[in-house]
């Protein structure tokens, strides 16, 4: 879930600092398919007991689930962004909100193209063989997976944070329509190394890494964010780096190399109805 702040409109917040959270997550219905609820965040240990039901399927892009929200404040509307899944692709896509009741969809932005062409696209090596996995274990026809996306808008430019297994990238765009563009995507993966924001470099994120939250609104020259790390037997950390913005772009400065959220092989397996399978923070 990601909590978003810079809302002080409640006396029962001040716990968290006078500001008051807005909490959304990913749910799982009785079909198994996933949806993604709201709650809010009353103090910091009590959450309100009331949900609901937020952004569900009902597009034929996303019919097999919406998972892996992020929420950014811009102007006088809550963009979200979440990961859409068909049963077949994984993509990114965009909503937003006044009030947390009522959901406008904007639809799918990021790159919708083939993987096969994306491996052709891309120069670099280590991305070929990533997606070439992607491909083998899709059975080939399937588009390049994208998804742990976060919108954000500053200096004029809006820009999305995303991540191309097995590195988190950034886009920058004059428009939200570039975000929709396939040309912008096609040259975008053809210089995929030019938009690198993070890169899987540690052991215990070889497989890959991917975003978890970050709130550039009140960006003054730097902040932290948080981020997953997928080891080779998939394994999951947690941990925090660093961001700083100079001369209209955002990089990351440092980051933690020993993950402070680590799997414990007592808590971390999960059973499914076949086997077990590592899961992780």
């Amino acid at each position: 879930f990601q909590a978003e702040d810079g809302i002080r409109d409640v006396e029962r917040s001040r716990g968290l600092g006078d500001v008051y959270k807005r909490q959304v997550y990913r749910s799982m219905r009785r079909d198994n398919v996933s949806v993604i609820k709201y709650r809010q965040l009353m103090t910091p240990t009590r959450l309100n007991r009331h949900s609901w039901t937020l952004i569900q399927p009902t597009e034929p892009y996303e019919k097999a689930g919406c998972e892996d929200p992020r929420i950014s404040r811009i102007g006088d509307w809550f963009y979200i962004t979440y990961t859409a899944f068909d049963w077949k692709n994984v993509r990114i896509a965009l909503a937003r909100t006044k009030n947390f009741r009522t959901i406008e969809k904007l639809g799918v932005i990021g790159p919708q193209i083939a993987i096969d062409e994306a491996i052709d696209l891309v120069d670099d090596k280590r991305y070929k063989d990533a997606w070439s996995r992607s491909w083998v274990l899709g059975g080939g026809g399937w588009l390049l997976p994208d998804k742990d996306a976060s919108l954000h808008f500053k200096d004029d430019k809006w820009i999305l944070i995303h991540r191309l297994e097995p590195d988190i990238h950034i886009a920058y765009a004059d428009s939200l329509e570039e975000f929709r563009s396939q040309r912008y995507w096609r040259d975008y993966i053809r210089n995929l190394n030019r938009h690198v924001f993070m890169r899987a470099e540690e052991k215990w994120e070889e497989e890959k890494i991917g975003l978890g939250c970050l709130n550039i609104n009140n960006i003054d020259s730097r902040l932290i964010g948080t981020y997953h790390g997928v080891d080779s037997n998939l394994n999951y950390y947690g941990s925090f780096f660093e961001v700083i913005w100079e001369d209209g772009k955002m990089a990351v400065k440092s980051k933690l190399k020993n993950p402070p959220l680590k799997p414990d092989s007592e808590i971390c397996f999960f059973k499914t109805s076949e086997n077990f399978s590592p899961s992780g923070i």
